[in-house]
C-alpha cells in the first residue's frame, strides 16, 4: 500500500494505482470525460488535471495516468486548475452546446455562455468509443480520422465497418450519447455485404453498419447479431448450437 495526501487528507490506495482512482475510493471528486474503468488511461480531455507536490516541486498532471506515490501532496481544486478547466469546458461548451454532458459540467464549473465560435457537434473526441472497440472488444471498427479541428471518429472510408460486431460497447461508453444504435426489422432491402435478411437487424447509424439479428429457436425474439455471437462462440470455444437460445428461454 502507498500512502499520500489529496487535499490535505490522508489517503491509501494500492501499488500501480492512479491519483484518480484513488481519490475516486477515497469520494473524492476529480472530474473527466474521457476516463473509463474498463479502459487504459487516455488524458485526452485534461478536466482531471490536480497539481502534485513531490520533492519539493510542484506541477500539474493528469490524475487519470499519474501513478500515486508514497509522500505526494496531491490539491484537486486551487485557482490555477479551476482555471484550466473552466476554459477545457468552455471550448467544449462551443463545440457541443447541446451535448446534456457538457452542459452539465459547464453549469458545474460556472461557465454559461463560451466566447468562441459556436458549432454544431456532440462528439467531443474523448475516444473511449475507439478504445472500448480496441481494447475490449477486439474488433477494431472505428478510429480517428483527420487532424486538429477535422478530426474525427469515423468508420473505415466512411462506409460501412465490415469489422463491427454490433455489440453496442461504443454506445454504452460514449458521454455524450451521440452514438446510437437501433434493432428494426428488415425492409425488403439487403445488408451491405448481401447477406440474407432475417426478419431484424442492429443499425450502428454512427458507422454504417446493418448486421442480421439471429432469432431465438424457442421464442423466435431477437438475440444479438449474428456475427456479434460468432466472434464470441470462435473467442471463448463454445459450439454455435450454444448460442441458438436466448437468455430468457436458457432460465
Amino acid at each position: 500500500m502507498i500512502q499520500f495526501t489529496i487535499n490535505g487528507k490522508d489517503v491509501t490506495g494500492a501499488e500501480g494505482a492512479t491519483i484518480l482512482e484513488v481519490a475516486r475510493a477515497h469520494n473524492i471528486d476529480i472530474p473527466t470525460f474521457c476516463h473509463h474503468e474498463a479502459l487504459a488511461p487516455w488524458s485526452a480531455c485534461r478536466l482531471c488535471l490536480v497539481e502534485v507536490t513531490e520533492n519539493g516541486r510542484s506541477r500539474l498532471v493528469t490524475s487519470c495516468s499519474f501513478q500515486a506515490k508514497n509522500g505526494i501532496v496531491v490539491v484537486t481544486e486551487n485557482k490555477t486548475i479551476r482555471a484550466i478547466r473552466k476554459m477545457i469546458i468552455e471550448l467544449l461548451l462551443a463545440r457541443c452546446p447541446n451535448a446534456q454532458a457538457v452542459r452539465a459540467m459547464a453549469d458545474k464549473l460556472g461557465v454559461t455562455e463560451p466566447r468562441f465560435t459556436i458549432e454544431n457537434e456532440f462528439c467531443i473526441l474523448c475516444g473511449m468509443c475507439v478504445r472500448v472497440c480496441r481494447e475490449v472488444v477486439g474488433a477494431q471498427a472505428i478510429t480517428f480520422a483527420h487532424r486538429g479541428s477535422k478530426k474525427r471518429v469515423v468508420s473505415p472510408f466512411f462506409k460501412h465497418s465490415g469489422d463491427c460486431i454490433g455489440c453496442g460497447a461504443c454506445v454504452f461508453v460514449c458521454p455524450t450519447q451521440c452514438i446510437t444504435m437501433n434493432d428494426v426489422q428488415d425492409a425488403a432491402d439487403q445488408y451491405a455485404d448481401g447477406a440474407e435478411l432475417t426478419g431484424y437487424s442492429r443499425v450502428m447509424n454512427n458507422w454504417r453498419t446493418r448486421l442480421p439479428l439471429k432469432l431465438c429457436k424457442t421464442c423466435g425474439n431477437p438475440i444479438a447479431p449474428e456475427f456479434q455471437l460468432q466472434v464470441l462462440a470462435q473467442k471463448v470455444g463454445l459450439k454455435p448450437e450454444a448460442l441458438d437460445v436466448c437468455q430468457t428461454c436458457k432460465e
